[in-house]
């Protein structure tokens, strides 16, 4: 796994801004579980990061993953 640049925040679990290269894809993702990182790729949007982050975390963690939309995909075209 590459590691990418310092870890900006986003407002979605276990996604971030990477500062290596902020224009081409620049949103990344990764799930943490028993002090390892799984990562989940780079992405255009941080939207998309986030549910690549919830495809991985249901991957590792199961029943137990506490995702960014437990409900369902959201919407990119819902305004609101």
């Amino acid at each position: 796994m590459a590691r990418c640049g310092s870890k900006r925040k986003s407002l979605y679990k276990g996604v971030y801004l990477s500062s290596d290269n902020p224009r081409k894809r620049p949103w990344y993702a990764q799930v943490k579980r028993k002090g390892k990182s799984h990562w989940a790729g780079r992405h255009e949007t941080e939207l998309d990061a986030a549910v690549a982050y919830d495809k991985k975390a249901k991957e590792i963690w199961g029943d137990l993953a506490v995702l960014n939309f437990p409900d369902n995909k959201p919407d990119e075209n819902k305004e609101g």
